[in-house]
């Protein structure tokens, strides 16, 4: 991965000498969240429903150590991006500007991890009705509701596999590039195919 010291000596050496800095983090970093440690209990959001899926604002840590130390461990790979992304946010000079792609598993070419070939071994020799690899299947729990009678939104049976295309995320970049917007020093962005793999 490229952790938060790579980021620190990569805007040391640039020394400010940029417009756009682009870090490729990975949607791993959702596994070091406050949610992750709450095993991904639904949350009541502002409009008083219930969240159950993942978006840019969900990838907080827990305040608490003891919590991130935990989850550290559970997915290093995960922490060090998001510690790559905490770095960027502190240590982004005054007038540039970043873009942070948080991107699920990379297919196409250039993927030098052979993810697409195991996922074509999985869609023609799979068994019937199992999870995809390096996902989990969810069982679908029974109607919960909260102490004021909203209904707790349940994760789908079946979790989705989220991948995106190289080709795809180059496009992107290069259209970004041209033409940035101007409202934030920081973006992040999810980025991924419209298509899910159940």
């Amino acid at each position: 991965g490229f952790s938060g010291n790579d980021v620190d000596a990569s805007l040391k050496g640039l020394g400010g000498a940029f417009k756009l800095y682009v870090y490729i983090s990975s949607d791993s970093i959702y596994e070091v969240s406050s949610w992750a440690y709450e095993k991904w209990k639904p949350r009541r959001s502002v409009q008083g429903s219930y969240e159950t899926s993942v978006c840019e604002h969900s990838g907080a840590r827990p305040e608490n150590k003891e919590q991130q130390d935990f989850l550290k461990n559970s997915d290093n790979y995960g922490h060090e991006k998001l510690q790559g992304e905490e770095r960027l946010v502190q240590g982004l000079p005054a007038g540039r500007r970043c873009l942070v792609l948080r991107l699920p598993d990379v297919i196409g070419p250039f993927d030098s991890t052979h993810r697409l070939w195991a996922y074509w071994h999985w869609l023609r020799a799979g068994e019937v009705g199992a999870p995809p690899p390096q996902v989990q299947s969810y069982k679908r729990k029974r109607k919960m509701f909260d102490s004021e009678g909203w209904e707790i939104a349940q994760a789908a049976g079946d979790c989705q596999l989220a991948v995106v295309y190289s080709s795809d995320v180059a496009k992107f970049l290069a259209s970004f590039i041209l033409q940035p917007p101007n409202e934030k020093s920081i973006d992040v962005i999810n980025l991924c195919c419209d298509e899910q793999l159940q």
